[in-house]
């Protein structure tokens, strides 16, 4: 077992990484006092493959609990699937001593998280992260978030879970497309912040490496963890975890998150990012080409036509744009991520061509 301590005061948290969470689980439940209900929020494909494993645990400490299924797409994340999971906490008589387990990939952690967030204003939630992407990365830190018809994650809260448990078996039912979804974000890890880790994960991709995958969960959970650490509430260091989501976040709303996984668009922004860098200066020519092989050497899906007027509104409306600028996170060097960056619309909209 593989654990990992978030240290936020009172508010820090473990990170598990073992096979068996289902006995960690059950060790965590018997810590806790009065203990209302559970409800587990979950996805079809999830709850057929595991829903099992947290049964057995929760009649063993026999504990009432309710299962609830939301749709097995980024639709999920959106006002009327909170306002119904809402309903049936409320249905489910639960009160402040009831406790929410996340237990999927991103789109159920960051609804659970914010449905935690705000139910009673607020009730303990715990991260049972089912995806490579949701391992590595949006079950840390305590963001949370649903989407509206105008943007991704428009409204949302930081509040931390009590604790993340990571099973790195769930990996084996993945389709290859998670797991190349999730491989950008290991990239991105390296690029922002460990040269050394990024040849790493390039090794691995390339079937030449002697680490295995618990070793690339420990590591990005490690890494996110420092930098949320420092900045919790994404006022400096944290914000260059965005490198690549302010074009990424722009083309999955673009494409109404039917055509291009999150981990995908990430990776094809970070594509534009780097050439952006490029292009102002920040880094050599010889640089973004790395990258780009580096990042191509992905599967990701092919982008043959962007309306470059409807993707601008869309970049328009993304959180980081304040004061009429729109902040990027670019590099500077491998490792080198620079924040707060005004990028003007041209270059942005030229970016694009990279891609298509």
């Amino acid at each position: 077992m593989n654990k990992l301590e978030l240290k936020l005061e009172n508010r820090s948290y473990e990170i598990i990484i073992d096979s068996d969470i289902a006995f960690e689980i059950s060790k965590e439940l018997k810590k806790i006092k009065d203990i209302r209900n559970i409800v587990i929020i979950t996805q079809q494909t999830i709850y057929n493959l595991y829903s099992k494993i947290l049964k057995k645990v929760l009649h063993e400490n026999g504990l009432e609990f309710h299962f609830i299924i939301l749709d097995d797409n980024e639709n999920a994340k959106s006002l009327t699937t909170f306002s119904e999971v809402i309903n049936s906490l409320i249905e489910f008589n639960c009160n402040k001593s009831s406790i929410i387990f996340a237990f999927g990939g991103g789109v159920v952690g960051d609804l659970s998280g914010f449905v935690a967030s705000t139910f009673m204003r607020g009730i303990s939630y715990y991260q049972i992260p089912t995806t490579f992407l949701s391992m590595i990365d949006s079950s840390i830190g305590g963001k949370t978030a649903i989407n509206t018809e105008k943007g991704k994650n428009l409204i949302g809260t930081i509040y931390q879970p009590k604790k993340v448990f990571i099973n790195p078996d769930f990996m084996n039912s993945l389709p290859l497309r998670e797991i190349s979804s999730g491989m950008g974000e290991l990239i991105k890890y390296g690029l922002i912040w460990d040269k050394d880790f990024l040849n790493d994960v390039l090794k691995y991709s390339e079937n030449n490496s002697q680490k295995n995958i618990s070793y690339f969960i420990h590591k990005s959970c490690q890494i996110k963890s420092q930098i949320v650490e420092k900045d919790e509430k994404d006022k400096g260091l944290r914000k260059i975890l965005n490198f690549g989501h302010t074009i990424g976040h722009a083309l999955e709303s673009y494409f109404e998150y039917e055509t291009i996984k999150h981990g995908e668009s990430v990776a094809l922004g970070m594509i534009c990012e780097s050439w952006i860098s490029k292009e102002m200066g920040l880094i050599e020519p010889k640089t973004y080409e790395s990258i780009h092989r580096s990042i191509t050497s992905l599967s990701l899906p092919e982008i043959n036509k962007i309306d470059k007027k409807k993707f601008y509104d869309f970049i328009l409306k993304d959180k980081k744009h304040q004061s009429k600028k729109l902040n990027f996170v670019l590099l500077k060097g491998i490792g080198k991520p620079i924040i707060d960056i005004n990028v003007q619309k041209n270059l942005i909209l030229k970016s694009l061509d990279v891609i298509i």
